[in-house]
């Protein structure tokens, strides 16, 4: 009878556990769903995959290329596509050279199936008239600020008319060559901050060109420093034959914020030196992050905020699977696979800097925390006494019994590699005075808990 008592609540708490799966899973779904729904295709099916399912609302995208990569014609395609779809379209044409996207936009104006849908902004013709309007910021702003004003005035009409909250605005700058060539640095960059801010207010999608060849390094990895998304064109010989490739260099994730910036940008006056932060930003190439390290007029700060590219309650339904089938097992099993990752991770941060031994680790911790697996502050590494001591910040929508289960096969992987120390033993605590320590840069306390972690190791 015991037995079959037993068996009766095992069989309930396997059906809950089930349920509680499929909760999850379906929650998970949802914001998927949602998240899907934000997104705008760039009418190119390729370049959409790229891009996690196109252009999201509320972001600032850079295009840059070499010379001759075709920018200017994939961007014309995006537009005609835009416009088939019934979106609104702003355009800012400011550089002369780019003759046959004013034709197209011509003629595109003058079809009556679009022109009610597309607004221009010539800034290339004005300047014929006035030499002086693409070097004074203010005269830009205003122009831009007016028509934008236009143009989503225009698709508030068009969303009631249409009885469709669908419609979107598209605003596209071909391209910021001029700007580079005429403006300071200093405007240059109120400029784009200015777009940047626009384009998260008004939930528009906003497209910037550029040729890469007129960039210094400095203003290069600012401006890149404040898009959501790059995407880079290149273009190269083999032999005689010409080929172009195409890159996606960063691509944030904003999903528990979505008034986040990507990236912070001041200035220190005491210090007389830019300050970066930066926020949220998911980089499926480090080459931005590199460009940023490199420029030595300015100070890397990596966010203390943790995200995660996907919602975190979809990784937490999959982290809990394992568990669901086999509790020990499952936990073996998620501390097999943190490792992995651990090591991976080390991996490429090793082959990426050169670098070996602690420094190596400490670059590894950083590079997890841009990724967006927590922030880690080494508070004492004593290598002869085989012990280190850690704070791990991490954002409190991670199911902590979970989370301390990757944390400590993360640990241990990363350890591995770059200590070449086995861990013995690690504890993992959550540390419930983390509010009075070292917490005021954080903008959400709320949405942050506090892990203390010792690791015991000894070598292989």
């Amino acid at each position: 009878m015991i037995n079959m008592n037993n068996n009766i609540n095992k069989e309930k708490e396997a059906i809950e556990k089930n349920l509680e799966l499929e909760k999850a899973l379906a929650e998970a779904t949802i914001k998927r769903k949602e998240l899907v729904r934000n997104f705008y295709s760039t009418g190119f099916r390729e370049l959409d995959e790229m891009l996690g399912g196109g252009f999201a609302q509320g972001t600032l995208t850079l295009v840059q290329q070499d010379i001759g990569s075709g920018g200017e014609i994939i961007l014309s395609k995006i537009i005609e596509l835009q416009l088939k779809f019934s979106n609104i379209v702003l355009v800012i044409l400011t550089d002369p050279t780019a003759l046959f996207i004013k034709d197209l936009l011509t003629k595109l104006k003058n079809n009556k199936l679009y022109s009610e849908n597309i607004l221009i902004l010539n800034l290339a013709e004005l300047s014929l008239k006035n030499i002086n309007i693409l070097g004074d910021k203010h005269e830009i702003s205003l122009a831009i600020h007016s028509i934008k004003k236009q143009a989503f005035d225009l698709l508030l009409k068009k969303r009631e008319e249409n009885q469709d909250e669908e419609i979107q605005l598209f605003s596209f700058i071909i391209s910021l060559n001029p700007f580079v060539l005429n403006l300071s640095n200093e405007n240059l960059m109120r400029i784009i901050n200015d777009l940047l801010l626009d384009s998260i207010e008004k939930k528009s999608i906003d497209i910037m060109l550029i040729n890469k060849d007129i960039l210094v390094k400095e203003i290069h990895a600012r401006i890149q420093s404040l898009c959501h998304c790059v995407i880079d064109l290149n273009a190269y010989f083999e032999g005689i034959q010409k080929k172009f490739d195409i890159r996606i260099l960063k691509l944030i994730g904003r999903f528990h914020d979505q008034k986040i910036e990507p990236y912070i940008l001041t200035f220190d006056e005491k210090l007389n030196d830019y300050i970066f932060r930066i926020k949220s930003a998911f980089l499926t190439s480090f080459e931005t992050f590199r460009n940023l390290l490199n420029w030595n007029l300015g100070s890397i700060y990596l966010s203390r905020t943790p995200y995660v590219i996907t919602p975190i309650s979809y990784i937490d339904s999959f982290l809990e699977i394992p568990r669901f089938l086999d509790s020990k097992r499952g936990i073996e099993e998620l501390q097999e696979r943190s490792q992995g990752i651990g090591r991976k991770l080390t991996s490429m941060v090793e082959n990426l800097y050169f670098l070996e031994g602690f420094a190596l680790f400490k670059s590894v911790l950083e590079t997890a925390s841009l990724m967006g697996w927590g922030e880690s502050i080494i508070e004492e590494f004593q290598e002869e006494e085989n012990l280190i001591k850690l704070k791990h910040l991490v954002n409190k929508e991670f199911k902590p019994e979970n989370f301390k289960i990757f944390l400590e096969g993360f640990y241990k992987g990363i350890i591995l590699r770059t200590l070449n120390k086995r861990v013995t033993y690690i504890e993992i605590k959550e540390n419930i005075n983390a509010s009075q320590e070292n917490l005021e840069n954080f903008q959400q306390l709320e949405n942050i808990v506090q892990y203390k972690i010792l690791i015991k190791f000894t070598s292989k």
